[in-house]
């Protein structure tokens, strides 16, 4: 089975909201690290872009890591949004109708992180996923009611949507 079928999977467990299911991925390896402060940097900046969401009238924050780059990461406001049905991504790209700023890096991450289609990389994505999942439940209650949710990491098609 390769990588991108398990991400099919991995969408699965988010549109039915089992977190559980995401942990089942992890490794002992990813789950060793410790996962507390870049919770709190997703946290803050899910706070920066529902903020500004709510000012530009955004359809979605799109939140994009890069695996072969120290898991460096930005936040997207977008104007624009497509479900998952419409296979169309150019919503999340960055260009008119769009705000972007940095987000967290994880450097321990990217030092797990050797080649892309491993079972190693299923589990570091899963772990991302899960902290963001995690970090955008705890900012909810603040969320517009419309605005959509989503990760990826760099080059990911499709994109995750909560």
């Amino acid at each position: 089975m390769t990588l991108f079928t398990q991400l099919s999977d991995i969408q699965q467990h988010l549109s039915t909201g089992n977190l559980q299911a995401l942990e089942a991925c992890l490794n002992d390896t990813t789950r060793a690290v410790s996962l507390e402060d870049y919770q709190a940097q997703l946290e803050k900046g899910l706070h920066r872009a529902l903020q500004l969401a709510k000012r530009t009238f955004a359809q979605a924050v799109y939140f994009e890591y890069d695996l072969d780059n120290n898991w460096d990461s930005s936040f997207t406001v977008c104007k624009e949004y497509y479900p998952l049905e419409a296979d169309n991504e150019d919503w999340a790209a960055p260009g008119p109708g769009t705000r972007d700023f940095p987000g967290p890096s994880l450097p321990a991450f990217a030092e797990l992180y050797t080649d892309f289609d491993t079972p190693e990389t299923l589990s570091l994505i899963a772990a991302t996923v899960l902290v963001f999942a995690k970090a955008c439940r705890t900012v909810q209650s603040n969320t517009p009611q419309n605005l959509k949710l989503c990760i990826a990491f760099h080059g990911q098609d499709p994109i995750f949507r909560l």
